[in-house]
């Protein structure tokens, strides 16, 4: 190739697959061979896991009397998926995230089935503790819109671990010989202390919209239980830390809090270890407040 220039890529061998070998919305993982372009010797094989779906699309205008059922301000079609796609749950979440997304009335949709959930619960200590179409739908929604809070609230902290050698492993079984679990247990502390204020401070960085879907839920349990202080707290401390931030301290990278590249020598070990403790006092001091 000519100096300065990017070369490019060239073909060297293909994969072919049989449309008809596979079965519709089903995952299939195989190896498969290569063929190269010029005939000459073995290519190998290349391991691919293929998820083949078969879908009908009409003209726009097709859809209308679909969306005007989903959207009905009563949502009984949409409670009506709910019953019967619980295998397609996450499919069916992001499906209609998209329609009421893009008709801006996704505050109505995930307010009122997390208001329906909650007249239904009967114990406040297992209210959305179980995987169902609204925390799916919650799960995705803070998911795409949070992105500004974690980064506000954590990501400083994360960083400051991962360049840290001091480790926060408190499990006997796990520390290498020689390191004082005092020290781990203060800078533990000390984390957690700084991660907990930072989630406070950076509450204006939180999705207007999710901040009103919390206060529904709020006024919802608030009526269902009105004699128990701590409901309030504990209905929004269920989303937002439970299912929000604890799966973001825990894998940063998902989250998008940490580059790539970035290794994880300090971080998988202390915090994977260190779940149940993360999470139940991020969860406690919620309902303290």
């Amino acid at each position: 190739c000519s100096p300065g220039k990017r070369a490019k890529d060239s073909e060297v061998a293909e994969v072919t697959i049989d449309l008809n070998s596979l079965t519709n919305g089903e995952e299939k993982e195989e190896w498969y061979s290569l063929s190269g372009i010029t005939p000459i010797g073995e290519w190998g094989a290349l391991r691919l896991k293929i998820r083949y779906i078969h879908d009908l699309i009409m003209p726009l205008e097709e859809y209308s009397p679909l969306k005007e059922l989903l959207l009905d301000s009563k949502m009984e079609a949409v409670r009506a998926l709910a019953d019967v796609c619980h295998s397609n749950r996450t499919t069916l979440a992001n499906s209609l995230l998209r329609v009421f997304r893009f008709e801006k009335k996704e505050a109505d949709l995930l307010a009122s089935l997390a208001e329906q959930t909650v007249t239904k619960e009967s114990e406040t200590t297992t209210l959305f503790r179980a995987d169902s179409l609204t925390t799916t739908l919650m799960d995705l929604y803070m998911k795409s819109v949070c992105e500004d809070f974690l980064n506000a609230a954590l990501s400083e902290t994360i960083n400051r671990i991962l360049e840290s050698k001091q480790s926060c492993e408190l499990n006997p079984s796990k520390m290498e010989p020689g390191v004082d679990n005092c020290a781990n247990a203060e800078f533990l502390l000390v984390v957690l202390d700084e991660i907990t204020e930072n989630i406070f401070m950076a509450y204006d960085s939180c999705s207007p919209t999710l901040r009103y879907i919390c206060g529904c839920l709020q006024r919802a349990a608030m009526t269902k239980w009105p004699n128990e202080r701590l409901v309030k707290t504990r209905v929004v401390g269920g989303f937002i830390f439970l299912r929000l931030i604890c799966p973001a301290l825990l894998n940063p990278r998902q989250f998008n809090l940490v580059s790539e590249k970035r290794q994880f020598r300090t971080w998988e070990g202390p915090l994977t270890s260190e779940e149940s403790l993360h999470t139940n006092f991020m969860y406690q001091f919620c309902l303290e407040l």
